[in-house]
């Protein structure tokens, strides 16, 4: 989860730390408010695709980041497989924006765009109108944690159907097929 959002300098906001607790946040309030910038600021987390008019108005640069905690052990197992080590169940994700381009960082280090990208999508999912950034990756559409282990099983028990008794499996699949046709 994100623990702490931290924004300096982007849009209208000169500087601003945001804590979140366990559990739902919603973020409400008046037109106007900032409730934009800081889905902006998420998005930028998230690897969003940064943009210099981002800058506030007479700033050089811009910079959003967010400590994360409390991350699973199979996060921070595919974190550690992409190179990146949680540190006490925490890891920070830093982006600054310039007019001259940018940087990216995890844990300090510094990474492309895509690697960050690639962690901050184990870490961040946006749900809102039109937004849920995991559900758009057609690589994660049987990538949760939680159905790998099904998915294998099935894989397995299928293939070893299929080997036990070849011609009853061709057998079903054809009386399937031509079920399928005459119902046309």
């Amino acid at each position: 989860m994100i623990k702490e959002l931290y924004i300096k300098n982007v849009a209208i906001i000169k500087e601003q730390r945001l804590s979140f607790d366990k559990g739902f946040t919603v973020l409400t309030g008046e037109t106007g408010a900032g409730k934009s910038i800081i889905i902006e600021s998420v998005g930028l987390i998230c690897g969003a695709r940064a943009s210099k008019e981002s800058i506030r108005s007479g700033e050089d640069k811009a910079s959003i980041s967010a400590l994360f905690s409390e991350i699973p052990a199979h996060t921070a197992k595919a974190l550690s497989e992409l190179g990146f080590e949680c540190e006490n169940g925490e890891l920070v994700l830093s982006r600054d924006v310039s007019e001259g381009g940018g940087t990216a960082r995890i844990g300090g280090k510094p990474v492309s765009v895509s690697q960050f990208r690639d962690a901050a999508m184990l870490l961040v999912n946006i749900h809102g109108q039109h937004a849920s950034q995991a559900l758009l990756c057609e690589e994660n559409h049987l990538g949760y944690p939680m159905w790998e282990k099904s998915f294998r099983n099935i894989q397995r028990f299928t293939k070893k159907r299929r080997s036990l008794n070849p011609d009853l499996f061709r057998l079903r699949v054809t009386n399937a097929k031509n079920s399928a046709a005459s119902k046309c």
